[in-house]
């Protein structure tokens, strides 16, 4: 996932303290334990025709007046 610019700018202070690939470590090792959040964009589900071809199915089609 790609990082927000909180975590670049984290990632990139983190490295500058470090050196790269300890920092790089540390940057990670933070995030999994829950110290720094914010750091990586969500995924958005963008559906697909299936996906919708199921709702449909379940759900039925919303009648407009």
């Amino acid at each position: 996932m790609p990082l927000t610019e909180k975590g670049k700018t984290i990632k990139a202070a983190m490295k500058k303290q470090y050196g790269a690939e300890k920092g790089e470590d540390v940057f990670y090792a933070s995030q999994q334990k829950g110290t720094i959040t914010g750091t990586h964009k969500s995924k958005k589900h963008n559906p697909t025709s299936k996906d919708i071809k199921s709702y449909v199915k379940r759900h039925g089609k919303k009648r407009t007046r």
